[in-house]
């Protein structure tokens, strides 16, 4: 691992812990992995508002959080408000995501560019939250696995999956939260694509697209209570 300009260039195994600051902490990771596997990080950003991992503003390679190779796990804590974790996972035969962000005003925005037996384990507790998930840009994946839990109001999340077998599993408690859920890509009876979600909580909108070829798309919502808005679209 090597230090250069506020960046670093990991091989191996990282743990990044950033606490006990002032509230108005303002501090940044900067990652780029290429082309290394067996990658075991962890970064806890436990207290302050305004804390990032990748760059924001940027896109693409610029972002700063890239991890390119196989068999990663990476386990992030963010606790404050106006946080974000931007970045992409490139080309990646199994990987683990597991992230926790607890506040309000934070943003977790992730590209996966093909690879394998993808998961991500996401629990978010707060209000106002944004939530971007685009994974096969331009070289679908498989297998990806998406466990989200949402306790909150007025947060928004958007993510577009093309892959082959698709797994989406959300537990929400709150009200006026919006999903927008697009999956698209090869299904059979066995690697399907599917979208189980229970929510509790008022005046939620939830857009549902599956488009897999041989019909193998499932959804299993389990709603409770009031103004509810549910779209769902399936096509082959």
């Amino acid at each position: 691992m090597r230090m250069q300009k506020g960046i670093l260039f990991v091989m191996g195994s990282l743990v990044i812990g950033l606490g006990h600051t002032p509230l108005y902490a303002d501090q940044s990771v900067y990652i780029d992995q290429v082309a290394g596997d067996n990658l075991t990080l962890t970064i806890n950003q436990n207290s302050g508002d305004g804390n990032s991992i990748g760059d924001p503003t940027a896109v693409g390679d610029s972002q700063y959080f890239a991890i390119d190779g196989d068999s990663q796990t990476i386990t992030v804590d963010q606790i404050g408000s106006s946080n974000t974790l931007t970045g992409s996972i490139l080309y990646t035969d199994t990987f683990e995501f597991d992230l926790s962000q607890t506040g309000s005003t934070n943003t977790f925005a992730i590209e996966q560019e093909g690879g394998s037996n993808g998961s991500i384990v996401a629990d978010f507790v707060g209000s106002n939250n944004d939530v971007i998930i685009d994974a096969g840009l331009v070289t679908s994946s498989e297998y990806m696995n998406l466990d989200l839990d949402v306790t909150g109001d007025y947060n928004v999340f958007d993510w577009t999956i093309d892959a082959d077998g698709v797994l989406n599993n959300v537990t929400v408690a709150g009200d006026y939260n919006d999903f927008e859920i697009d999956q698209n890509g090869y299904g059979t009876s066995i690697d399907y694509h599917e979208v189980i979600m229970n929510m509790v909580g008022d005046n939620n909108v939830v857009d549902i697209i599956q488009e897999t070829t041989l019909n193998a798309s499932h959804i299993d919502l389990d709603l409770s209570g009031d103004n509810q808005v549910i779209t769902i679209t399936q096509s082959d």
